[in-house]
This record gives C-alpha cells, structure tokens and sequence, in this order.
C-alpha cells in the first residue's frame, strides 16, 4: 500500500498507473446517488459515501479528454431534456438522441447513430480518422 498521499499526488500518479493509497475519483457520487442505494448507504451523505468507499470528493469535474475531427463535425441541440447529436461525414449524417433523467442527473441514449452496418463503417472511418486529446493536467488545475 503506498503512503497516505495528497489529492495532488493521486492525480498525477494515477495516469502513470503508478500505486496510490486511495481511489483518486469516483464517478457519478453526487447528492442524487445515495437515494438510490440500500442502507445503510441511502441515507449517507456525499462525503461520507466517499469516505467510505475511499475516494476523493470532487465537484463539477471537467471532460479531461477531447476529440479532434478533421474531417467530420458534431452538431448537438438540447430541447425539453432531449439532445440530438449529428455526426456530420462526407459520406453522410448519423444522429443519436438521448434524454436527460433527473433521477440519475444522467444523459441517457434513446437512439444510437449506427443502425446500418453501412453506419458503423462511417462510424468507424470517423473514430480512425480522429485524435483524443488528454487535457488531464489543464483539468488537474481546475479542481485544484
């Protein structure tokens, strides 16, 4: 087990898959969570979720890795808790829509962009032609 550590020392070992004393993060703990769980967890509070699963507490936390298209784009609208999101090739449009629970405080999808096997192939053209950025240490600093 490695030494207590700071939030700081997680973050930036984490990546390296060096060894960390605790979860650095924990997605999807927030104030909707507990309700859904059974005792004893239901009736816990965030902080005390975290404490007991081992994790750091972290609010509003930013997408840390971003995609780059050069040959494709994305169009998003968001109308009464729907979002339609299109997937714009040269070859063709492909549209998801999910719808937002506030139960789960939760995008859900209600209809996926590949329903051909002639979409997947655009979907897959998209993905190899496209880069992920990781913007780890830019987000790092925005939750310090």
């Amino acid at each position: 087990m490695a030494e207590a550590m700071t939030t700081e020392e997680r973050w930036l070992a984490a990546p390296k898959r060096k060894q960390v004393d605790r979860l650095p993060f924990c997605p999807k703990i927030d104030a909707s969570c507990a309700q859904h769980q059974i005792e004893p967890f239901r009736n816990m509070s965030v902080t005390d979720l975290h404490q007991w699963i081992g994790s750091d507490q972290h609010l509003g936390v930013p997408a840390c890795v971003k995609t780059m298209r050069r040959h494709t784009s994305t169009r998003s609208k968001n109308i009464n808790g729907t979002r339609t999101t299109e997937y714009i090739t040269s070859a063709g449009t492909l549209t998801a829509v999910s719808r937002y629970s506030e139960g789960s405080r939760s995008w859900h999808p209600v209809e996926f962009p590949v329903k051909r096997c002639h979409d997947s192939a655009l979907q897959t053209r998209d993905h190899q032609r496209s880069r992920r950025v990781c913007e780890a240490l830019s987000c790092f600093q925005q939750l310090m």
